[in-house]
């Protein structure tokens, strides 16, 4: 319906956005980038509804190998419980977040994830105050997050 976050998938390709309107024969989405799109429903082959029932905020979490996972996951879950308290993200959420575990070895650092179900609306929110949170924390802790180094794209101070 109106209003409602979707994915529909076209023989075109994935386009993702807020219904504004619709009629027996397109659906207008606007992209999140403010792009309005204009999609013939008989070109809808599967349509995914971001906005019914809830959703999962997910989380990953670097550290750096040498790191004691378990010690993380003790600090973490630490502050999850505190986040309880929290009353703007207790209306957000359905069901506080938790530590799944180690979700991948990367080549510089471990990869732990982080899940909590939320309000649809709320994915995004929900995210961003987990990520603000836990890395707080983690420094606080004196946990050490790896840093990806970035590739030089132009040249340096001394022009080179």
């Amino acid at each position: 319906g109106v209003g409602d976050n979707v994915d529909v998938q076209t023989p075109s390709g994935r386009v993702a956005g807020r219904i504004e309107s619709l009629t027996l024969r397109i659906t207008a989405l606007r992209a999140f980038d403010g792009t309005l799109h204009f999609v013939p429903n008989g070109n809808i082959l599967v349509a995914s509804n971001r906005s019914k029932g809830w959703a999962r905020a997910i989380v990953d979490v670097r550290a750096a190998y040498g790191e004691d996972v378990e010690h993380m996951r003790s600090i973490l879950e630490e502050l999850f419980t505190e986040l309880e308290g929290d009353r703007t993200l207790s209306e957000w959420i359905h069901e506080a977040p938790n530590v799944l575990g180690v979700e991948r070895m990367g080549q510089d650092a471990l990869v732990l994830r982080v899940v909590a179900d939320t309000r649809p609306s709320k994915v995004m929110d929900v995210e961003r105050l987990l990520r603000e949170r836990i890395s707080r924390r983690l420094t606080e802790k004196g946990i050490k997050i790896p840093v990806i180094p970035v590739a030089a794209t132009g040249p340096g101070p001394d022009g080179r």
